[in-house]
């Protein structure tokens, strides 16, 4: 009768011993002080519980029966133990690897990096647009924080004249805070230029010179999803203030314009993380 019982039962292996030639329940029949039998159930030394059958009504075809019903009910215990077990080692596994890959991130994200892309600036008063290629490094801290260093080499033209132009070659520092969870930075962005004028305009100080210096300072905002495991994505967008304004006089005798105010850069680029 047990084996008619146990057969009904669909035991769940151990989550760690993975038996191979099925599972062996081993039962063990004692007497207790009261008369009743206690039927304990053992898997490779492991206890997994007793029941108590008992003995007063003296059917042994009835004591049979209980006997195998409880041997099944134990062997029903067993598989849920088995499954919870499974069920926890699986979690545990999970959170493992969900922690080994935040360690991993953390790890990619405090390297430094080589920023590399291009830059496109507009400037309202006078208008004038600029672009050009940027390179430079990105450094990152444990601590949410970020420096970027940069050059630029960009080129345009003020509204000036279709034959003046405009070389653009500048140093940024970018001290920024990251936000890791939606791959955002935020922080300042602030540049040291020199500026080299080319066709027939000059600078308002000296007509004979074309060449300057200026600077600006703003906010910066960056977006750097990850592509691959060492290549980001880079996406920025800046709003400054040029902080020294270049006196600009055509050589057609028009009135001579003074260029600054407000700069608005966008920065599309990639990453490769070291």
């Amino acid at each position: 009768m047990i084996r008619l019982e146990l057969a009904e039962v669909r035991v769940t292996p151990h989550p760690i011993r993975h038996a191979e030639q099925g599972l062996t329940l081993f039962y063990r029949v004692l007497t207790t002080d009261t008369g009743e039998l206690r039927i304990e159930l053992w898997e490779r030394g492991e206890f997994y519980g007793a029941r108590r059958v008992s003995t007063a009504h003296g059917d042994k075809k009835l004591l049979a029966r209980h006997v195998a019903l409880a041997t099944a009910e134990l062997a029903q215990r067993l598989s849920r133990a088995h499954s919870q077990r499974a069920k926890q080692l699986e979690r545990e596994r999970l959170e493992t690897l969900k922690q080994e890959r935040a360690r991993q991130e953390q790890a990619r994200r405090e390297r430094w990096a080589l920023v590399s892309g291009a830059h496109a600036a507009w400037l309202p008063r006078p208008r004038a647009w600029l672009a050009g290629p940027r390179l430079g490094f990105q450094l990152n801290h444990p601590r949410n924080k970020r420096l970027e260093l940069t050059g630029g080499w960009f080129l345009g033209s003020p509204e000036l004249s279709r034959e003046v132009h405009l070389e653009w070659l500048e140093l940024s520092l970018e001290p920024t805070y990251r936000f890791d969870s939606a791959e955002l930075d935020v922080g300042f962005d602030i540049a040291a230029a020199s500026v080299l004028l080319t066709g027939p305009v000059g600078l308002r100080h000296g007509e004979r010179e074309r060449q300057t210096w200026s600077a600006r300072a703003g906010a910066h905002l960056g977006y750097q999803p990850r592509l691959s495991d060492r290549l980001r994505l880079d996406i920025g967008a800046d709003a400054s203030v040029l902080l020294r304004t270049i006196g600009l006089k055509p050589a057609d005798g028009r009135p001579a314009s003074e260029w600054g105010g407000l700069w608005f850069g966008l920065t599309l680029g990639v990453l490769v993380d070291s």
